[in-house]
């Protein structure tokens, strides 16, 4: 039946066909672009942090503003590496365990693209993902106030 078939309709139809496909991969193969997969930041974004630890044996409270654009571009790169690899936009609010004697209270909000997120954490209870984040803003919260204190 094929052998039937005018030319002219094979013609047309390939080229159809192959416009049908193109459109379909189009959305497939790059990566991820949800908050809470590898790939969420532009280049140009500005992702501020706003960080705050209490608690601990001395109670003392470390409150610290981060805006990626004033960090060398291999320290922006890295902290948004660290953002994109808790999940963090996916978190739940609150990941708090069992009270524990002298444990930090971490409560951080990134805000990034004009979404912004707050999760509020115990240092026991926060997910090992998140843990790397939490490590690296504690160094830039000690680095902060060695420079203003």
């Amino acid at each position: 039946m094929a052998a039937n078939l005018p030319k002219q309709s094979t013609r047309l139809g390939i080229p159809f066909i192959l416009l049908c496909l193109l459109i379909a991969l189009q959305g497939c193969g790059g990566k991820s672009r949800s908050p809470e997969g590898e790939g969420f930041f532009r280049k140009e974004s500005d992702t501020e942090i706003r960080f705050e630890r209490s608690g601990g044996v001395a109670g003392i409270r470390t409150i610290s503003t981060i805006h990626s654009e004033s960090l060398p571009e291999e320290e922006r790169n890295h902290l948004r590496s660290l953002i994109d690899r808790s999940g963090f936009f996916g978190l739940p609010e609150e990941i708090i365990g069992p009270p524990r004697p002298d444990q930090f209270l971490y409560t951080i909000t990134v805000a990034v693209d004009g979404r912004e997120h707050t999760v509020r954490t115990t240092e026991t209870a926060a997910p090992e993902q998140l843990r790397l984040l939490i490590e690296w803003l504690n160094e830039a919260a000690k680095r902060e106030t060695a420079h203003t204190g």
